[in-house]
Parts: structure tokens; C-alpha cells; sequence
């Protein structure tokens, strides 16, 4: 556990399990988090970004494999509150295969 101040504000980290992380790892982290907040960083605010940033990632690359019936099909989905069921149902038998009633 890293403890410290940032912009006269207690701050509390946690840096890892007991049995998961060496006593000079541990400190190196908790040197290493010091150094942030005596910046001005937000080490947790530091953590979200990079973890919204790998989610961003994530999605990007789903995006660049989905299929474009996958795509419709997200597509009917976001719109269909705003649709009525027949207009729904419209779209859906437009993407259809051929010589299905």
C-alpha cells in the first residue's frame, strides 16, 4: 500500500498483493507512485486512463472484425426503441435471403 498526498488530499494506492510482490519491488512501486503525486498525477486517475485506453483498443479491434451482419444487427438493435414494430420487422426482412417468405 502506497500512502501519500496529492494537493493536500490523503492518498491511498494499493500496490499489489503480499505474497505476490517482493519487499524491494514493492518499494520501488510505492518510489515510483511518490514521484507521480509529487508531480501533480493522480496515479489512480493514471490507471483508469490506461484501462480505458486498453478497452478503446479492444473495441477497435472487434469493430475491425465484425462482420457486416453483425454490424446491421447492432445496428437494429440501437434503433429499434425509436422504430415501430413494423418498421423494425421492414428492415429486418430487407436483409433477408433471397426467396425466404
Amino acid at each position: 500500500m502506497y500512502q501519500g498526498k496529492l494537493n493536500g488530499k490523503d492518498l491511498r494506492v494499493t500496490i499489489g498483493g503480499v505474497g505476490t510482490w517482493g519487499l524491494k519491488e514493492a518499494r520501488h512501486a510505492a518510489s515510483r507512485l511518490g514521484k507521480l503525486t509529487d508531480q501533480g498525477i493522480d496515479p489512480r486517475q493514471q490507471k483508469r486512463e490506461r484501462i480505458a485506453a486498453a478497452e478503446a483498443r479492444k473495441e477497435d479491434e472487434r469493430r475491425q472484425d465484425a462482420t457486416v451482419s453483425e454490424a446491421w444487427a447492432a445496428c437494429l438493435e440501437v434503433r429499434k426503441p425509436r422504430w415501430s414494430d413494423r418498421n423494425h420487422q421492414d428492415h429486418i426482412d430487407l436483409v433477408s435471403l433471397g426467396g425466404e417468405p
